[in-house]
């Protein structure tokens, strides 16, 4: 078969390396020239130099019988029109048709959420004596499986709405649906594509599988036993360091996972992780209490929902509220930040500080600055607040990703 793995970002050298075991013939595709791919190294240890193209000087005649579309290639680009009529699926489609063995899958989709729930996931499972891969969107492509398969007892997955379109046969024996709010609309027409792609997460789960979701997005299709959503109650939360109630709900479907493969163990494991777990990187993470101020480090926050919820956890605190970065394809209205009188100031910053401004002034004090470095200058006037560092916006005008927007701040807060 000719395969074009389509996007050279984390998923796709994953693909590539995968699939470079296999007898195809390979064909890498990215935007700009390949000589100046940043990963073009990797790259050339599985496909020629005469096998890369930038994806606007394709050569006509090369024909493709299947496409590996990585998360960051909008399906929609023009380049991909040639081809519409080429399969095409992602890579977590790719490792899960080369799966050499069954191992149960758990798979939890979500505007926001994800990451935490996969990551409590993983550590029940693992409390209960499990060897588990944890992947997909949280960093680890699931083709990374191959490299050690035999070793794990359970599969869990964070997937993006992206990963989630470009499915086929996956599918997940557990699967969760936290919520879905406004998001990555500059990747879709209308809201409600948007939230078709995450409820395609229980396509293909038969009646012995489970899906936990806001009752809204049950299927009709799917077959499985379902679960409406809702906090976790009956548990004391007394020793958690986690800050808002909304950690309620990520540990509900840890919970019914638990339960559903049969863990006689379930409460206690969920009450052990409750008191000991101290948050996924970057969501909301207390940092220092400093000259009066209390750093709480949101980079994870990448659109409005996130930071509502961060904003949700200090209702009875002084409040700077840090937001900024690159402003998306439509704007997002911040119209419901507005009811947090608590805020005592909002320090706009990046591509998206006009827009911020523009919506919250009036309503709030909005200070205006470049970047993160100024926002922290301005910071030294303050005293006696809460600063919550909640971007609403991704990072990608100023850093690579939220964890390099995650680890500056850390270093700003260390130096203040």
């Amino acid at each position: 078969m000719n395969i074009a793995i389509w996007g050279m970002g984390v998923s796709g050298l994953s693909a590539l390396r995968f699939l470079s075991k296999k007898n195809h013939n390979l064909f890498a595709i990215n935007s700009g020239n390949p000589a100046e791919w940043g990963q073009i190294s990797e790259v050339y240890k599985y496909v020629s130099k005469d096998q890369c193209f930038d994806q606007s000087q394709i050569p006509q005649e090369l024909t493709l019988d299947l496409i590996i579309l990585s998360p960051g290639i909008d399906p929609r680009i023009p380049e991909l029109a040639r081809y519409r009529d080429v399969k095409k699926y992602c890579e977590v489609e790719l490792a899960y048709k080369n799966l050499k063995r069954k191992i149960p899958i758990i798979a939890v989709t979500g505007t926001n959420g994800k990451t935490t729930t996969v990551t409590l996931m993983a550590k029940a499972l693992e409390k209960a004596g499990q060897k588990v891969f944890l992947g997909g969107n949280i960093g680890t492509p699931f083709c990374d499986i191959s490299l050690n398969e035999e070793q794990f007892d359970y599969i869990v997955l964070e997937l993006s709405s992206f990963q989630l379109e470009l499915l086929e046969e996956f599918r997940a024996n557990f699967a969760c649906i936290l919520n879905i709010t406004p998001s990555h609309m500059e990747r879709y027409d209308d809201f409600r594509d948007y939230e078709v792609a995450k409820m395609n997460i229980q396509n293909n789960q038969m009646n012995e599988d489970k899906l936990v979701a806001p009752d809204i997005y049950f299927s009709k299709h799917s077959q499985s036993q379902k679960i409406p959503m809702r906090n976790l109650e009956g548990f004391n939360w007394g020793k958690s360091v986690l800050k808002g109630d909304h950690y309620k709900e990520n540990f509900f479907p840890v919970y019914q996972m638990l339960q559903h493969f049969g863990f006689t163990q379930s409460k206690k494991i969920i009450q052990e992780l409750i008191n000991e777990f101290p948050g996924v990187q970057y969501r909301l993470q207390f940092r220092a209490d400093k000259k009066g101020l209390k750093f709480y480090n949101d980079s994870k926050s990448t659109n409005k929902q996130s930071t509502l919820t961060a904003l949700k956890s200090f209702e009875d605190e002084r409040i700077l509220l840090v937001m900024g970065g690159k402003r998306r394809g439509a704007l997002q209205n911040l119209d419901e930040i507005k009811v947090f009188k608590n805020i005592i100031k909002i320090y706009a910053f990046g591509d998206a500080a006009g827009e911020i401004e523009d919506q919250l002034e009036g309503t709030f004090s909005v200070v205006k600055t470049k970047n993160l470095a100024e926002v922290f200058e301005d910071l030294k006037n303050e005293s006696d607040s809460s600063v919550i560092i909640s971007p609403a916006y991704p990072s990608f005008d100023q850093f690579q990703s939220y964890i390099k927007r995650g680890e500056y701040i850390d270093e700003l807060v260390d130096k203040f």
